[in-house]
């Protein structure tokens, strides 16, 4: 009896069950909504914000002095395979596509890997939420929203948010990113589209006829795209190829889209802003598609969506994306100098890509009754030269910086006289 009474006051303290408060004060909160920073303090019960404003005075678990830190809203990932790859040159490693071409009952979710060494060295910059996106051809699959510390997929699940489709393009280039080549139609294109097309008036009549008596789980998996509750995310990267797929949407009569990489969108932006669809960016550190285009225009995007009021988010998709995930604050830092404000920036992975994936009423923010996943720096997190990060709280609980990457750098510092 006395054993049981033992492991049940154990449960009772460990973090699953305690309940901790959490008083920060003296912070510079930038809210990750674009306004300018300002000082106050935050009070955390739970997991959730509940109080914040100058001079808080209650008893807590724990005080944090912020006096002369920055707090920053959680960031997160749009568009990755974090957790769903581990090393790309061993194949069993990774696990974000399938075979077949119209997959849009498979699901990223379940194929989450909680445990991948890469997803701490994310986690220490400050991505404490990623978008696991299936990677393929015409319907990927069911992309699935995450948080990065967790037991297993159950417990990191925070919605299964999408169906990804890759568009055909009207045109492919040959080559690769060091060395393109020259672009060729693409002879297979009506064909390509025409399937697609035939998928999509399927599973709308599936979902209309509503027959018990017949189940497709191809079809089934697309019938929350047509309530509404399911956004498709069209990937298309050239200018013809977003007027395709946004002539395809309005055809289909698909009620929540959002158009995915879109390295031309800035040759038809009327289009887009038309449409009020919303756009998920690559990465900003890459070279310009083709040869001719503008050398600075993947750092000028998003500025110019900020312009013409286009809701966008900044991701890190392209080559080892999986641990390039950790330096998604640097990417959207260096749209700075590019005519983006330093909160709209800030506010490109935080507000805006939780309002895209609709999780904005919990996260994206610092605001009274969202979670409490924020991120504690001596200096400007957007900056690879300043950005010291202290603490990490992910939905109210404080978590470690550290990660084997560290363990390796103090290791050494060590061995050569010059840790303090």
């Amino acid at each position: 009896m006395r054993f049981f009474l033992i492991i049940f006051a154990t449960l009772l303290l460990s973090s699953k069950f305690f309940t901790q408060s959490i008083l920060i004060k003296n912070a510079v909160i930038h809210n990750g909504k674009g306004n300018t920073p300002y000082k106050a303090d935050i009070l955390i019960e739970k997991s959730k914000i509940v109080k914040i404003q100058n001079d808080i005075s209650v008893r807590a678990d724990t005080v944090i002095n912020a006096e002369g830190l920055h707090l920053y809203p959680a960031l997160i990932s749009l568009n990755n395979i974090l957790g769903l790859q581990e090393a790309e040159s061993i194949r069993p490693t990774s696990d974000f596509a399938d075979i077949g071409n119209f997959n849009p009952h498979l699901r990223t979710l379940t194929s989450f890997n909680t445990d991948s060494k890469i997803i701490p060295t994310v986690f220490s910059n400050g991505i404490m939420y990623t978008q696991c996106t299936p990677r393929g051809n015409y319907i990927a699959g069911t992309s699935s929203v995450v948080k990065l510390k967790a037991w297993n997929w159950e417990d990191a699940a925070i919605k299964e948010d999408g169906i990804h489709l890759y568009f055909p393009s009207e045109y492919t280039q040959k080559g690769w990113w060091a060395e393109p080549d020259k672009t060729e139609k693409n002879k297979e294109f009506q064909k390509q589209l025409s399937e697609i097309k035939n998928f999509f008036y399927q599973s709308k009549s599936y979902y209309l006829l509503n027959d018990t008596n017949t189940f497709n789980p191809r079809y089934e998996a697309m019938k929350d795209v047509w309530t509404g509750k399911k956004t498709v995310y069209i990937h298309c990267r050239m200018a013809k190829d977003i007027l395709n797929a946004v002539q395809f949407a309005q055809e289909m009569q698909i009620p929540k889209v959002v158009l995915t990489e879109c390295d031309e969108i800035y040759k038809v932006l009327d289009v887009v802003k038309k449409y009020h669809y919303p756009v998920i960016l690559s990465r900003t550190n890459r070279l310009p598609t083709h040869t001719d285009d503008p050398i600075k225009i993947n750092y000028e995007l998003p500025a110019l969506l900020e312009k013409n009021n286009i809701l966008y988010s900044i991701s890190a998709e392209g080559d080892m994306e999986a641990m390039q995930t950790r330096n998604l604050p640097f990417m959207a830092g260096m749209t700075i100098p590019y005519g983006l404000s330093k909160e709209d920036a800030l506010k490109s992975i935080t507000f805006n890509a939780a309002k895209i994936l609709g999780i904005e009423n919990i996260l994206g923010s610092i605001e009274e009754n969202k979670l409490a996943s924020l991120i504690l720096s001596k200096g400007d997190i957007l900056d690879p030269m300043t950005c010291l990060i202290e603490t990490l709280i992910l939905e109210g609980k404080i978590y470690s910086t550290k990660n084997f990457q560290t363990d390796l750098y103090h290791k050494y510092l060590e061995k050569y006289g010059l840790k303090n």
